[in-house]
């Protein structure tokens, strides 16, 4: 029963994001929200557009990188993961969960 009050709550959280002005929705942070949003609700897809962009946006961020691995991942797009993983491996050597994530889809 809480499971579904808390569905319940992501979707709330994605409706108020839309209303939102376009150049807010738009802001790395706004999109790593929408992100939390769309991986709790199993939107698989719409998150890996959402991560992609973090990525193209910020991609100085290891979170963009590791986001759009999670979703791949979880469309069962593992070589993809896994490439995402590495460059983001090669860009940042010392982030720890960048390479956990690597090894988990080795």
């Amino acid at each position: 029963r809480v499971l579904f009050r808390s569905l319940d709550a992501f979707a709330e959280a994605d409706a108020e994001v839309e209303n939102t002005t376009a150049s807010l929705r738009a802001h790395p942070s706004v999109l790593e929200v929408r992100w939390q949003i769309y991986a709790n609700l199993e939107k698989w897809t719409g998150a890996l557009e959402i991560a992609s962009a973090i990525v193209k946006l910020v991609p100085d961020w290891p979170s963009g990188w590791v986001y759009r691995a999670s979703s791949l991942t979880e469309l069962n797009r593992e070589q993809e993961a896994y490439e995402t993983l590495s460059a983001a491996a090669a860009r940042f050597p010392g982030d720890e969960i960048i390479l956990y994530d690597l090894a988990c889809v080795c």
